[in-house]
C-alpha cells in the first residue's frame, strides 16, 4: 500500500510539471517495481542502477515510468516464463544515457514502435516521449528501439543533453485550486 501511494503522489505531483529530477524519477519507477512484484511475484527480476553523476540531471517529467510501464505491459506480461527488467541510467560524454530493457516479445517483424492504424494503443507512449524529447532538445536528444546483441531483450534507448537540477529547483506541482501566478 505504501508503494502504491508513492506511485500515486508522485504522479500526481509530477503530472502537472514538466521537468524532474532523474533521481526523483527514478525513486518512483522502484517503487513501481516494487508493486509489480507484488503481481508477478518470483516470475519478475528488475535492476535498477543509476550513475550518481546523472542522479541531480533534468528530464521530462514521467519519461522513464512511462518506459517501464511499457516494459511490464508489453514485455513481462506478454510471456508466461521469468521476466527481467533492467533499468540503468548514467553519464555519457555530455549527455545522460537512460536505457529500460525487458525480455519480453519485442515489437512486431516490421513495427518501429509507432503508433498502430489500428487504434490500439500501441506505440502511442513512446510517440509522446519522442515528441516531447524533439519539443524540447531538438536532436540533441534521441529515442531508439533495438534488441540487444544476444536477441534476448528489447532495449529502449534515451539519450538527453546533461542540464542539472538542485532538489530545490524541481518545480511544485500545483493544485487545481491555486491561484495562478
Amino acid at each position: 500500500v505504501e508503494q502504491l501511494a508513492e506511485v500515486f503522489r508522485y504522479t500526481l505531483r509530477r503530472s502537472q510539471s514538466e521537468w524532474t529530477r532523474l533521481g526523483e524519477e527514478m525513486e518512483a519507477v522502484r517503487a513501481y517495481l516494487d508493486l509489480e512484484q507484488g503481481r508477478f511475484g518470483q516470475r519478475l527480476q528488475c535492476r535498477v542502477a543509476v550513475d550518481p553523476a546523472v542522479e541531480d540531471a533534468r528530464i521530462p517529467t514521467l519519461v522513464v515510468q512511462t518506459l517501464v510501464e511499457n516494459a511490464v505491459k508489453h514485455g513481462v506480461a506478454a510471456i508466461r516464463g521469468p521476466g527481467r527488467i533492467e533499468v540503468e541510467a548514467r553519464l555519457q560524454g555530455e549527455s545522460v544515457a537512460i536505457s529500460v530493457a525487458d525480455n519480453g516479445p519485442g515489437f512486431r517483424q516490421g513495427a518501429d514502435a509507432q503508433p498502430s492504424k489500428s487504434g490500439d494503443s500501441s506505440g502511442f507512449g513512446l510517440k509522446n516521449i519522442r515528441d516531447r524529447l524533439r519539443g524540447h532538445f531538438g536532436a540533441r536528444a534521441s529515442l531508439e528501439v533495438s534488441r540487444n546483441p544476444e536477441g534476448t531483450m528489447t532495449v529502449v534507448s534515451l539519450r538527453i543533453p546533461l542540464e542539472t537540477m538542485s532538489r530545490e529547483e524541481v518545480p511544485e506541482a500545483r493544485t487545481p485550486g491555486d491561484a495562478a501566478a
